[in-house]
């Protein structure tokens, strides 16, 4: 059985997880989303970042690829709510501040959420 996965974002690093997960055939990419108008590199399926709501019970996990300036700490606690999720939140002063709400939330919707992780 492959777990579904979506990304939210797609930069560099949402480019890179992108490439990764289609070489892993563990993993079901279903789904790309971009508050952008954006291609997939490998022609992978790519909506708007609205509609990750219409994939809740379809995608396992979401990697949040956006930055720790302005788009991780506003959308994790969204996309927890209705997704297990990972990040790279790299702010160090903020790190403790997002691990308590992202665990309230993800304790209250019985999700996981993992942050921090994989820095570059």
């Amino acid at each position: 059985m492959k777990i579904n996965v979506g990304i939210v974002g797609y930069g560099n690093l949402g480019r890179a997880i992108e490439k990764e997960i289609l070489k892993n055939k563990n993993f079901n990419l279903v789904a790309i989303f971009s508050r952008r108008v954006v291609s997939s590199n490998f022609n992978s399926l790519v909506e708007p970042y609205e509609n990750h709501i219409l994939y809740k019970h379809k995608i396992d996990i979401m990697f949040l690829c956006g930055g720790s300036l302005s788009d991780i700490e506003s959308q994790a606690p969204e996309i927890t709510k209705h997704f297990n999720t990972i990040n790279s939140f790299d702010t160090h002063s903020k790190i403790k501040q997002l691990q308590e709400t992202l665990n309230k939330i993800a304790t209250k919707t019985n999700h996981i959420s993992i942050i921090s992780c994989g820095w570059d």
